[in-house]
């Protein structure tokens, strides 16, 4: 238990076993992934690859996307922060390769960070390299797999353990270098984007802070902790992070203008403040998981029935999903016990696991949700919920106790007995976590490669993913054959824009409070009222609707009914990539619209005289720029059907005018007489202070690094 840790040598001998075992332990995983398959189900093809496809094109032509104009009416691209705009594996992966190929390069990636992280933090905890590759083994692969249809959960987890060895490092070593790192690592976790997962993180790094024997000197000769002052450890843990919001600043603030101006700017907007937790009866599932991860078995449904002490609002079967393996669970048993009740341990790992586990307890409880209603009162739980989520911490610990166990149990045993416990124990974790992880449609029989199964989540991994097929979409073809800028109707939010057509309605976890106002929003008749004798009907205030929204066609699983329809041509087609991405083999209906206004058109009517002589001609349409060269007799408002909102800025050859909102959602800009180019350029407030912050943080690391460097304290390895 106590090796010798910290020479520099035993150092990056760590990181390279990691890295090995993590690398291949990714691909035995992850296999699938590395060889072109990919991820569908969940949120992937509504949330995620919308997002992505429409960054990925831009980044290849050499343009930085900060809006969005294809979802609905457009969005702050930058300010909705899973996109993760300035994150550089988003950047580097999606400028360099196809979607599909960057998606599972960051989930592969991402995964050997995760691993390697929760290596190095074992090994600082006093783990044996095999006892920490067993606890990275159950951290990576027992809560990871089941949220595979929530990118962000990797993307933002991943980080979290090296989050926590750099400040323990900094605390017991008393080494300014180590907090550097810990603001690099919540830079970068902020810049990807899911702030939940970084919320609690950040709590783990306060309590560690604040806890007595974390925040103690280890001298290694004696073993004897000195305690060092708690308020020495807040205020540097306080600053570091502080730094680390600072260098995400340039995300940070962009979103914190959009939440503000969204459908969750207040906490009463928010929903449910359990949503997403873990019922008590469902930790079941931690030692009899053959219950309830059985594809046969729908446990969404069984969360959503009413039991004794179940929190009563809505979660589901990935929320509420918590694994850890039956070996390393009963040896994290063994682990608590011998805490408990041996006296042969250190002061210093004495503190160090009770640490460990008050953390993994109090989030195990506030998974429940019970203590959400109080807890909303505290500053960032109102906003984070989710409390499912706070199992990370919870799988932390018993990784950390089934390690630690682990070395204690292999030490009554001779070095080869040990050798061949450990690797038995190994095994069978791994295949454990393996099957539980992936592969229970396999178990339960359903027709599905052993390789492919997902039976505790909402996806599986499939050959040739329908995303390879965006650009072969008949229904893209089809309306992109319309002249000037067209917009669809279409089911399936956000999913059609990933082909680059302009669809509503939209999908989006933060997005513009104007898209769910009643009062701006399309009109919607009952469920059973939408269809009549197999075809979509509508009313006349609906029609009004996309009229006005210049939406060109609508995209339905029926046909539309053509006496209540403006319809000047409908198709039925036999669509792959929405077919692939719904799962349908029935053809969809495309239909053209009559009476729309064009995205870009003039206000007032025009004098019958004028007609002929006014001119609106599109120069540019890009994400952060719109450019119109215009001629009317008269002067008259033009009016894109394009989202107003703050930071979109206009100018008329060249001098600054104010954009109007028309219609309560739309920017129209008023146009003197004659010929004139009108152009509107995105240029959010937020964006520049948050750059400005983001730089100041950046030169003061780089300063902090070459202080440390001069006074020979730098290293991160020692």
């Amino acid at each position: 238990m106590s090796e010798p840790i910290s020479r520099t040598s035993s150092r990056w001998l760590d990181l390279a076993i990691f890295t090995v075992v993590g690398i291949a332990l990714t691909l035995f995983f992850w296999w699938p992934l590395a060889v072109g398959y990919g991820i569908i189900g969940g949120d992937t093809y509504t949330y995620f690859f919308p997002q992505k496809t429409y960054f990925a094109d831009w980044l290849k032509q050499g343009v930085l996307p900060l809006w969005n104009n294809l979802v609905g009416f457009g969005y702050p691209l930058v300010g909705e922060s899973q996109t993760g705009v300035f994150y550089p594996f988003h950047l580097l992966f999606y400028w360099l390769m196809d979607v599909n190929s960057a998606y599972n390069a960051n989930h592969l990636v991402h995964t050997l960070i995760a691993f390697v992280g929760m290596g190095v933090l074992a090994r600082e905890n006093g783990l044996s390299k095999s006892a920490a590759v067993l606890a990275a083994c159950v951290f990576v692969f027992g809560w990871f797999p089941a949220r595979s249809c929530l990118e962000w959960a990797i993307i933002t987890g991943g980080w979290i353990p090296w989050q926590l060895w750099a400040l323990q490092r900094a605390i017991q070593q008393k080494q300014p270098a180590y907090y550097l790192v810990l603001a690099g690592v919540t830079g970068l976790q902020l810049l990807a984007g899911h702030y939940n997962l970084a919320f609690i993180s950040v709590l783990a790094c306060v309590g560690m802070a604040v806890w007595g024997l974390s925040s103690a000197t280890i001298d290694e000769d004696t073993d004897d902790a000195q305690a060092v002052s708690r308020w020495s450890a807040m205020t540097w843990t306080s600053m570091t992070l502080l730094l680390g919001f600072s260098l995400a600043a340039v995300q940070l603030i962009p979103t914190m203008e959009l939440k503000s101006q969204s459908q969750r700017s207040t906490v009463e907007k928010f929903g449910e403040v359990g949503q997403g937790h873990l019922p008590p009866w469902y930790l079941i599932q931690t030692v009899a998981p053959f219950i309830y991860y059985d594809a046969m078995v729908d446990s969404d449904v069984l969360l959503g029935q009413p039991t004794f002490l179940t929190y009563p609002q809505s979660t589901n079967k990935v929320e509420a999903h918590l694994y850890f393996g039956l070996l390393p669970l009963a040896l994290a048993f063994g682990g608590i016990i011998a805490l408990l009740w041996n006296h042969d341990l250190s002061p210093s790992e004495r503190w160090r696991m009770w640490y460990w586990l008050v953390l993994g307890l109090a989030c195990l409880v506030y998974a429940t949700g019970w203590l959400v209603p109080m807890a909303q009162y505290l500053p960032g739980f109102s906003f984070f919920r989710g409390p499912g989520r706070y199992t990370v911490m919870t799988t932390i610990t018993v990784a950390l106790f089934a390690g630690w166990f682990l070395d204690r149990v292999t030490k009554r045993f001779d070095a080869q007995t040990g050798r061949v416990v450990i690797g038995l124990v190994l095994a069978v974790s791994i295949f454990d976590l393996y099957v539980m992880g992936r592969n229970t449609l396999w178990m339960s029989g359903a027709e599905v490669s052993f390789f492919n199964g997902n039976g505790t989540g909402y996806t599986l991994l499939v050959a040739n993913p329908g995303i390879n097929q965006r650009n072969e979409s008949p229904v893209e073809e089809i309306v992109s054959q319309s002249q000037g800028l067209t917009r669809i109707f279409s089911p399936g939010p956000n999913l059609a824009t990933s082909t680059g057509l302009s669809a509503t309605p939209v999908y989006l976890g933060i997005g513009p409070e104007q898209y769910y106002d009643d009062k701006l929003t399309m009109p919607a008749p009952p469920e059973d009222q939408r269809s009549q004798q197999g075809k979509l009907v509508t009313m006349p205030s609906q029609v009004t609707w996309l009229q006005k929204s210049s939406v060109t066609h609508v995209l339905s699983f029926e046909p539309l009914d053509a006496t209540q329809w403006p319809i000047e041509a409908a198709v039925a087609v036999a669509d792959p990539y929405f077919g692939r991405a719904w799962g349908r083999q029935e053809p969809v209906y495309l239909s053209k619209l009559a009476g729309v206004r064009p995205r870009i058109s003039w206000r007032d009517e025009l004098q019958e005289n004028d007609k002929g002589a006014t001119t609106i001609e599109l120069k540019s349409y890009q994400p952060n720029r719109v450019e119109v060269e215009t001629f009317i007799s008269q002067p008259n408002q033009l009016i894109l059907t394009d989202l107003a909102w703050p930071g979109w800025v206009s100018m008329i050859d060249g001098q600054a005018v104010s954009i109007e909102t028309v219609d309560g959602q739309f920017r129209g800009v008023n146009v003197p007489r004659g010929k004139h180019v009108v152009t509107m350029v995105y240029r959010p407030w937020s964006l520049w202070v948050g750059g400005v912050i983001s730089c100041l943080a950046l030169a003061a690391i780089i300063i902090a690094v070459i202080a440390a460097r001069r006074r020979g304290r730098v290293s991160v390895i020692e």
